[in-house]
């Protein structure tokens, strides 16, 4: 649904998110210098900077799943141990599942003080601890009691939020995306946010077609980009046209291109493929693109006297690596009929050749 969630890196605590597309994001590349590039099937690619944040954002935007006809999220408790969440006023405390409070450290043989609570069966006794959090993305509640109830929360999630937490926060529904916006309330304590960058678009420009695949050379001035005049989406449609071993006609946006990172306007399209153009990938200098499709093959854009490679399956992506010196293509690989995990592969390398005296070297 576009939603693009930058990540802390190696603990992958949540940092900010954004929403710059209005349809699934199908690549993200940083470049070196620190800009992030995305593209997406709205058929625009979008060029962001990360900036420290200037307000605090106390609100969290939740992906929900219904669970036994309830909205659930996901919750990390006490930093430790992220859980599928329902909401439920008639609940004082936080709510956890006995396996749930081992996970997090809480030992109910140790704790002496108990509560009680309702109960699909009547009353229930509760052992509760003191001083623990539960955190939505990047909006912390401190100083929650959680109590220890396996009865006590649905089946199919291990924790529900109780009257402690919901007095701290607004919760709003956004059906359209199908998400819970988490708004903390005014004069509330105990809350902090640990989004303290935000995402700040550079440009923004749309195309003609759908983005299917980005990559980007070393220096970060060139973009390798994938297009496809239809959505890049394996439907049963598609399935069904490739059983039957139809060849899609040659469209003009079904292509591979160079594109200026700093402008994002096309340096040089390359086409060869008969349908989906699935990725594209930029060599380190920035000047060769290789590019795969959902026809099998593997081109070599600019160089008409390589064959294109043909493979048993729909490309994905294909990725130069850090020196250029080799090239490593990966592929959608069926089941075989005896469903014992055996498939041809999935991936190879190539070594890459530059020069007058360039030749096809074949896959180690």
């Amino acid at each position: 649904r576009g939603l693009i969630t930058i990540l802390a890196w190696p603990t992958l605590s949540f940092v900010t998110e954004s929403r710059p597309h209005t349809d699934e994001v199908r690549s993200l590349v940083f470049a070196a210098d620190g800009r992030l590039f995305s593209g997406s099937w709205d058929k625009s690619i979008v060029v962001h900077s990360i900036l420290p944040g200037s307000d605090v954002d106390l609100s969290a935007r939740l992906h929900t799943e219904l669970k036994n006809g309830l909205k659930s999220v996901r919750a990390v408790i006490d930093d430790k141990v992220s859980a599928v969440a329902v909401a439920d006023a008639r609940l004082p405390v936080l709510v956890v599942k006995g396996a749930l409070a081992q996970s997090i450290g809480i030992n109910a043989g140790s704790l002496t003080e108990t509560m009680n609570l309702p109960a699909p069966a009547g009353m229930q006794v509760a052992k509760v601890a003191h001083g623990k959090s539960v955190s939505f993305k990047g909006l912390t509640l401190t100083d929650i009691d959680v109590a220890i109830c396996d009865v006590c929360v649905p089946n199919d999630v291990q924790a529900a939020l109780g009257q402690q937490v919901l007095d701290r926060v607004e919760i709003a529904n956004d059906d359209s995306t199908k998400e819970l916006l988490f708004t903390v309330k005014p004069g509330v304590k105990g809350v902090k946010s640990t989004a303290q960058f935000t995402l700040s678009q550079l440009t923004h420009v749309t195309f003609e077609a759908s983005v299917n695949d980005l990559s980007i050379s070393a220096d970060g001035s060139v973009l390798g980009v994938a297009f496809s005049q239809e959505k890049g989406q394996r439907t049963r449609d598609v399935y069904e046209r490739e059983k039957r071993k139809e060849v899609e006609p040659v469209r003009d946006w079904d292509c591979g291109a160079r594109v200026d990172s700093k402008s994002l306007e096309i340096l040089e399209k390359f086409h060869g493929h008969h349908g989906v153009v699935a990725t594209a990938g930029i060599s380190p200098d920035g000047k060769h693109l290789v590019t795969g499709g959902w026809d099998k093959l593997l081109i070599v854009q600019g160089a008409p006297e390589m064959k294109p490679t043909e493979f048993g399956w729909a490309l994905r992506r294909a990725r130069f690596s850090k020196d250029g010196r080799s090239l490593i293509v990966a592929a959608w690989t069926p089941q075989n009929p005896l469903n014992d995990h055996q498939s041809d592969p999935s991936a190879v390398i190539y070594e890459v050749v530059y020069g007058g005296d360039t030749k096809v070297i074949e896959p180690r």
